[in-house]
């Protein structure tokens, strides 16, 4: 062969190559990750609703639904109205029996937090029971609402982020006695 045949096919194996280079580059598939918080994982209580009588003492259940995830830990905060109602306990549930942190109240301006986890060995991947709040009612009447703040996180086993997309809130009704 000749040296201008050995060009002439140089050049149209290159030509080939870009034109095949790129329709690779035009045609890509591109994966967008999907960010780690958004998982669904939700936090409620149980009652939603809860009505009393002024002095009654009464406990409701937080509960989380993780959404297939393996929850391992939480950190927790949550608000409630002091003129309503005061917290007198915060009780971890069996599935998150490691207290992190110890609850912290405040009835005076109606703040409460607690870190817990579940054991190292038992990562809750299923519905259940997170903590019980014990109120006491106070000798007034009229509305609340006991609310999981939004800077609580839900930590989960391969997950960077915060799982929590969910922020549960009891609807309170204090009546009279």
């Amino acid at each position: 062969m000749t040296n201008k045949k050995y060009l002439g096919l140089i050049v149209l194996i290159l030509l080939g190559a870009v034109a095949v280079g790129s329709w690779f580059y035009l045609n890509k598939i591109t994966v967008k990750p999907t960010p780690q918080s958004i998982s669904g994982v939700k936090l409620y209580f149980l009652p939603e609703s809860f009505s009393v009588k002024s002095g009654d003492n009464f406990t409701v259940a937080l509960r989380i639904d993780p959404v297939g995830k393996k929850i391992t830990a939480q950190e927790l905060y949550f608000s409630f109205n002091s003129e309503l109602v005061n917290l007198n306990r915060i009780t971890t549930s069996t599935a998150f029996s490691v207290a992190l942190m110890p609850a912290e109240i405040n009835n005076q301006t109606g703040q409460a937090s607690i870190t817990l986890g579940a054991p190292p060995t038992a990562p809750v991947g299923e519905e259940s029971d997170v903590l019980y709040l014990n109120f006491t009612a106070e000798d007034q009447v009229g509305r609340g609402v006991v609310k999981v703040e939004n800077n609580s996180q839900v930590a989960a086993i391969g997950m960077t982020a915060n799982v929590l997309e969910g922020f549960g809130a009891l609807q309170l009704r204090i009546n009279r006695k």
